[in-house]
Order: C-alpha cells, then sequence, then structure tokens
C-alpha cells in the first residue's frame, strides 16, 4: 500500500539514492526543487520498489511526476494506476522523458496519450559555452556583459551572510512580477525561502553580485547528476544595465567540479520574455518533458 506524506528535509537521505539511479539531467528530479516547490502541487512522496513516487494532487486531478530509481518500472507504474483508479482519477504521469513516454507505450500500448509540455522544457546549455561567450551569436551577450562591467561591482560565493539581502532582492522582483502568475509567484517566494533555510543541507551552492556594496544580483544552484549544474534561482535588479549576463557569467566560471559538462537553466512556463531570454544563450538542447494519460480509464472508484 502507497504510503505518502509531505516531503521533509529528513527524506533526502533515501531520496537522493534514487534520483541518482536515474542520473536524470531535469530540475524536476532534484530533491532540492520537489522540497522547496512542493505547495505549487500540494506533492507529497513515497519509495515503492526501488522508486522515488512524487504525487500531486488538486480538486480535478492526481498526477504523478515519472518515477525515479531502479526496479521493475513497470510493476510500479500498474500499482500507481491502480492507486489513481481507486480514487476515481485516470493514471497521469508528467515530467516523463521521451524514453519514458516510450516505455509506457509498449509497456500498456493504446492505454495512454502522449503530449510534448513545451512549457515545461528544460535549457541545457554546455558549460563551456556560457564560460567563454565566444562566437558572433554570443556577441550581444558580451555586451551587455561589458556595460555591467563599468559598474564598481564584486562578485563573491553565495554564504549565509547574504541570505537576508538575498531575500530582500527576491522580494522585490516578485512585487515587478515579470508575467508570473500570482500564486506562482507567492509560492517562488516560499521556494527561496526554503533554499536559505537550508542552504548547506541540500548541498547548495550560489554566487552574488555587488556594486559599491550593494547586493543587484544572485543565483542559486546545485549538481544534480554525474555531468549537470542546475540554476534554481537567478534574482537580479534590472536598474543595472546587464545585470543578469553578469551573474550568469561570473557563477558559471567559479563552477569548480570538474565533472559538470551542462548547465540546466530549467523551463521557461511558457512566459515570451523568459523563453526569449533562454534561447538567447543558444541551448545545446531542450530536455523535452511528456505528460502521459491513462485513456482507457472509466470512473468507478472512490473520490480523490
Amino acid at each position: 500500500m502507497l504510503q505518502f506524506h509531505p516531503i521533509q528535509l529528513e527524506d533526502k537521505k533515501w531520496i537522493d539514492p534514487l534520483l541518482a539511479a536515474s542520473d536524470n539531467m531535469g530540475g524536476s528530479y532534484s530533491f532540492a526543487n520537489n522540497l522547496a516547490w512542493q505547495r505549487l502541487g500540494n506533492s507529497e512522496v513515497c519509495s515503492w520498489g526501488g522508486f522515488y513516487l512524487n504525487k500531486q494532487k488538486t480538486a480535478e486531478r492526481i498526477s504523478f511526476l515519472f518515477p525515479a530509481g531502479k526496479g521493475d518500472l513497470a510493476a510500479v507504474l500498474r500499482t500507481l494506476m491502480d492507486y489513481a483508479n481507486l480514487r476515481g482519477r485516470p493514471l497521469i504521469l508528467f515530467g516523463a522523458s521521451a524514453q519514458a513516454a516510450a516505455f509506457v507505450q509498449q509497456q500498456f500500448p493504446g492505454r495512454f496519450s502522449v503530449t510534448a509540455d513545451r512549457d515545461d522544457f528544460d535549457y541545457i546549455y554546455r558549460l563551456e559555452d556560457l564560460r567563454t561567450l565566444a562566437g558572433r551569436k554570443y556577441h550581444q551577450k558580451r555586451n551587455h556583459l561589458k556595460k555591467f562591467q563599468a559598474y564598481p561591482f564584486t562578485y563573491a560565493p553565495l554564504t549565509e551572510a547574504d541570505y537576508e539581502d538575498c531575500i530582500r532582492l527576491s522580494a522585490e522582483c516578485y512585487l515587478q512580477k515579470n508575467g508570473i502568475a500570482e500564486y506562482t509567484g507567492q509560492v517562488e517566494q516560499l521556494a527561496i525561502h526554503t533554499f536559505f533555510m537550508n542552504f548547506r543541507a541540500l548541498g547548495l551552492m550560489g554566487g552574488t553580485l555587488r556594486v559599491d556594496g550593494k547586493l543587484v544580483a544572485f543565483t542559486v544552484g546545485e549538481r544534480i547528476n554525474s555531468n549537470t549544474l542546475c540554476v534554481h534561482i537567478e534574482k537580479g535588479d534590472i536598474a543595472y544595465e546587464g545585470v543578469y549576463p553578469a551573474i550568469n557569467y561570473y557563477f558559471v566560471n567559479h563552477v569548480e567540479d570538474p565533472a559538470i559538462a551542462f548547465v540546466n537553466r530549467e523551463e521557461d512556463m511558457g512566459l515570451p520574455g523568459l523563453r526569449k531570454s533562454k534561447l538567447s544563450y543558444h541551448p545545446v538542447m531542450l530536455l523535452e518533458k511528456y505528460q502521459l494519460v491513462q485513456t482507457d480509464f472509466q470512473k468507478e472508484g472512490k473520490s480523490l
């Protein structure tokens, strides 16, 4: 019987090995992200059959992050199907890779629809590209960087002494909205607080930019698999021209882990401005994610 519970910091010790077994470079497979953003989907977690299960629930639907781990995946999917169906809902899986979607179609032919979720695609870049900004395609980025470099700035790794200033800056950015829905923006603020309250325990790293001692940008990320750095949060004061290219540039240039070859700057949430910005850094790939919905379910079960 699946026993779901709200994710807690203490769950990291059993969740991390299961995520590592999948070696997924997607931001959805970060323990830190799952912990910090749990309010967005009322998510709960459990372990079953050697897999990490993350359930999200609303009044209309119940859905699951595609399971991460090693073992009999088909059996785990059947268990999830029974769980959802007994509660009067079809099984819905989200965040599935193309390979995962193909596996489901092979194991359960004709039983699931598959839809690409473009707004949830992660943007993956070569670390070296972001470090050097070499070539004509990065000419504009280099120009923006030079404009910021005209300020009397300092870059430093993010430490506990910066937390209060970072939270203050993130609140100022939230008030600007930038197209983010009200509730999502509120949850993001709670996520940022979670990152800082558990910064060391979550194994996070970050960087700050200050001009004349004033914090004007910060970023938070972590290594999420064998070769990928994931940037979870990036905030800047747009009164300083070039501040976003600058915090990105200096952060990746201070990454010391030799195993990191790629940078995941996560999804654009369907926001046109964010999509344009992420594409302007010329990703080496878009990490596709699919939603799979059980199509042969007939409602006969209990309420959610």
